[in-house]
């Protein structure tokens, strides 16, 4: 499995399944969003369709597939799923950007419960550069015990964390290595400050996490949307 971790395809590994079964990505692109490039779905190698997410251009859709493979003899046990889109929508211009001013995501490798990064309390949540959690996105091995990855976010300013923001709470990113290949938690990204005309979308694979500025008695917050679905303020 592929991951986009900002800059650049990172690798994960398969996702695995039960007695050495796995599921299988493929990714293809055109320029539309209503009509997938074409698929053979009961063919191992669909034609068009790579295994690596190829490169985009302006204007370009990346599409996403995925089979159910027996781990024995490299036969389709699932046909090829419907194709969905990965590339997020274009949104309308926002206004000029604060410098200096991002989001950064840091990873670690964990199990469904556990991490192995730095644990969270009110000392780690504060540093800059917490031990054991990378900018980086880690590569699962199959058979690691450590078969999921974690992540935690916070709003940075000048390279320091912004003030009165702190490191969020670790989660999982569900759905890495189990038989479901679409997890309750699916990879978070961000998608900067929230607008209320702005459609965020939640494909079960992927799904944005925004910061509000609107603040309240407590201060600014994050929003994570969860449900697999397309979310419009308005």
């Amino acid at each position: 499995m592929w991951v986009w971790n900002g800059s650049d395809w990172v690798n994960v590994g398969k996702v695995q399944g039960m007695d050495g079964n796995y599921y299988e990505y493929r990714f293809a692109r055109n320029n539309s969003w209503s009509s997938a490039p074409s698929l053979d779905q009961d063919t191992r190698y669909p034609s068009g369709w790579s295994s690596s997410a190829p490169a985009l251009s302006d204007g370009k859709v990346l599409w996403a597939t995925f089979a159910y493979i027996n781990g024995s003899d490299n036969t389709m046990i699932e046909d090829w799923c419907d194709p969905y889109y990965m590339t997020g929508m274009t949104g309308d211009n926002g206004g000029s950007g604060v410098p200096g001013v991002g989001y950064e995501v840091r990873y670690c490798k964990g199990t469904e419960t556990t991490y192995t990064g730095e644990q969270w309390s009110d000392t780690m949540k504060r540093k800059r550069d917490p031990e054991g959690w990378s900018t980086d996105v880690p590569e699962l091995v199959s058979g690691d015990e450590y078969n999921y990855i974690w992540f935690i976010q916070c709003r940075i300013i000048n390279d320091e964390l912004e003030s009165g923001q702190y490191w969020s709470k670790p989660n999982p990113m569900g759905g890495i290595i189990t038989p479901d290949p679409v997890g309750s938690q699916p990879i978070a990204y961000p998608m900067g400050i929230y607008s209320t005309t702005t459609p965020y979308i939640n494909d079960g694979e992927t799904a944005p996490y925004v910061y509000d500025t609107g603040g309240d008695t407590e201060g600014n917050h994050y929003f994570f949307l969860k449900a697999v679905m397309t979310w419009i303020g308005t």
